[in-house]
């Protein structure tokens, strides 16, 4: 099996590549199976199934509306709960997982579906 991923994704990150690939998965329409008979034993077949985890598109998917953008804080907001934190009494201070997804977004802002 292959599963296919956004560029921005880190593959080497198990948990959140398969997060963002769950999230742009439909089953239905996004698993491809290759299918050939094997070269060493013609009586069997070699398969290989992929699964599109990317966000689909307009132009490559023909995808009808403007997929959901990844969710992130904005810096003020991120800043404020940075300089709160201490008050707040919930534990050790965390850095915001939103500064590691920034670069996962499309675009700057977040869509809405109509």
């Amino acid at each position: 099996m292959i599963l296919y991923v956004e560029h921005t994704v880190d593959p080497n990150d198990l948990t959140i590549a398969l997060w963002r690939f769950c999230n742009n998965l439909d089953p239905k329409r996004d698993a491809l199976l290759h299918q050939h008979p094997s070269t060493l034993d013609p009586s069997k077949t070699f398969a290989c199934m992929g699964f599109d985890g990317t966000r689909k598109t307009s132009v490559f998917d023909n995808f009808q509306r403007d997929w959901p953008n990844i969710i992130v804080a904005d810096k003020a907001t991120i800043q404020s709960v940075d300089e709160k934190w201490n008050q707040l009494g919930i534990g050790p201070f965390i850095v915001s997982p939103s500064l590691k997804f920034e670069e996962q977004m499309y675009g700057s802002e977040a869509v809405a579906g109509q």
